[in-house]
């Protein structure tokens, strides 16, 4: 993912946390400090886990990436190598014609 696509999630994160420890603290589940902390550490934690989650699902991108680039490469090599197969045949079969496809005159 995007560095400000990450950075945006975990700003979105701390806000919507920071919301609920407020109400958690106003009713006197937990303190202030509390809730400052949990936030802070639930943040760090997203952040920790997504950071080595996001370059493993990159790597796996970049490795289908280069399988399909291969199986592309593949199959062009194959067309191409089918075609100039055909190449000699189509060439025999005009040799001594002319763009109209009439035989040519011979001198």
């Amino acid at each position: 993912m995007k560095a400000t696509s990450k950075e945006t999630f975990l700003s979105a994160l701390r806000h919507l946390l920071t919301l609920v420890g407020g109400i958690a603290a106003t009713h006197g589940w937990i303190s202030k400090s509390e809730a400052i902390e949990l936030v802070g550490a639930l943040v760090a934690l997203v952040g920790f886990i997504w950071g080595p989650l996001d370059e493993y699902l990159a790597a796996r991108r970049i490795e289908e990436e280069a399988r399909i680039a291969e199986a592309v490469r593949v199959a062009v090599a194959e067309a191409l190598a089918r075609n100039l197969k055909a190449l000699p045949s189509v060439a025999q079969q005009t040799v001594g014609q002319t763009p109209g496809g009439q035989q040519a005159e011979t001198v």
